[in-house]
């Protein structure tokens, strides 16, 4: 993991909850890795799951 950031901000760039973003990473549709009780998200992973809502939405 090179670029990381917190749930708050993963949040922030996928326009949804902390919530959802914890549910992404439990259905490991996000790379994260748990450091405590926080999770850390790679940068990488995010843009990788908007680009597949992207194709989805496009295809439909």
């Amino acid at each position: 993991m090179s670029n990381i950031v917190g749930t708050k901000e993963a949040a922030k760039m996928l326009e949804v909850t902390r919530q959802w973003v914890l549910i992404l990473i439990n259905r490991e549709r996000l790379e994260a890795k748990k450091i405590g009780t926080s999770y850390v998200i790679d940068v990488d992973s995010i843009k990788e799951y908007r680009r597949e809502v992207q194709h989805k939405n496009d295809l439909d």
